[in-house]
């Protein structure tokens, strides 16, 4: 049996690497402008649509800054993929183009770090009422708003209030996730374990939760208890597995995170010869054969988990195929 799906599933692409703001957490490189032609956008959509991909994402830098997305958007919408998420800051909505869309088809994934203060400091500007404002018209119009809080030192303690303000604007749903040290400065502000012990146990009294979905991927979190039910849907690193990223200069790779691990280019292959290339999707689909910690070669969830995210292996400890600093087993 394949250890990876026929398809990527789960494709994202990066329109652009420009962008409005200077986030504290930012992986993106703005300095160094990339940009996908709109004409290879459209061949893209169209080889995503002959795969039968499942959900398809727009990012950034900030897409909404790419010359023709709202074409790009309209254009999705008629493909036959059941899902289009947009993933960005908010600041920048043209509610004209915005009422030609399909409010069945487009999501929108909004990064919201915090209350006013809080969410301006990270996104080192004052932009949180123009994003309150834009997401308060995107709900409006019936669109599925999902908010994108990224957790650090700066934030976490504000977890309870930043819950209150999704449902206050009833959106859809809000996924938590923790900050990648995907830049040298990044690790003063990291949660420590027992911080994220802290955030684990506030989090638990929202179970049961109706009026608001609430996601907080606890495997990558490093909480025990994440290897009790449903493991094997919910750990594991989908890159290579069931997700690509296309980058802005054209790179595809497993994990917008690991951006030098490349598989391939869209000028140079298609996206399925990229695909169904195992050589290059080594490290991510012989991660069993890779993995060099006998700690997660004699765990019970080794074959569920796969030694936890690469990345933060990579970044914490400088071996990519070591196990996950968060774990907590």
């Amino acid at each position: 049996m394949s250890n990876y799906f026929r398809t990527p599933l789960f494709p994202s692409i990066d329109l652009s690497t420009k962008c409005n703001l200077s986030c504290i957490h930012c992986r993106n490189n703005k300095n160094k402008i990339s940009k996908i032609p709109f004409k290879k956008v459209i061949e893209l959509l169209d080889e995503f649509e002959s795969l039968e991909v499942f959900h398809l994402a727009f990012a950034g830098g900030e897409p909404f800054l790419f010359p023709k997305i709202y074409d790009v958007l309209e254009y999705s919408q008629k493909l036959n993929v059941p899902k289009v998420t947009i993933v960005t800051n908010c600041t920048f909505i043209n509610k004209d183009r915005i009422d030609k869309l399909d409010n069945n088809k487009i999501r929108f994934a909004v990064s919201l770090d915090g209350p006013k203060e809080i969410h301006n400091f990270i996104r080192n500007a004052d932009v949180f009422d123009k994003v309150i404002d834009n997401i308060k018209y995107l709900v409006s119009k019936g669109f599925f708003v999902m908010l994108n809080c990224t957790l650090m030192k700066y934030n976490y303690k504000y977890f309870d209030e930043i819950i209150k303000i999704a449902k206050n604007l009833k959106v859809n749903q809000i996924n938590f996730s923790k900050v990648f040290p995907v830049h040298s400065e990044i690790i003063k502000f990291m949660l420590s374990k027992e911080e994220l012990d802290e955030l684990y146990e506030n989090y638990r009294k929202y179970s049961g939760e109706d009026s608001l979905v609430i996601f907080l991927d606890k495997g990558y979190m490093g909480f025990p208890d994440a290897y009790d039910s449903d493991i094997a849907f919910s750990m594991g690193c989908r890159a290579g597995i069931s997700q690509i990223n296309v980058m802005s200069d054209g790179s595809v790779v497993g994990c917008k995170l690991l951006p030098d691990v490349c598989a391939g280019n869209i000028y140079k292959n298609t996206i399925k010869e990229i695909w169904d290339d195992n050589n290059n999707w080594k490290l991510f689909r012989n991660v069993i054969q890779n993995i060099n910690s006998d700690t997660c070669k004699k765990c019970d969830y080794f074959y569920a988990c796969k030694g936890g995210c690469r990345a933060f292996a990579y970044y914490m400890t400088g071996d990519i195929n070591g196990k996950d600093p968060l774990c907590p087993l």
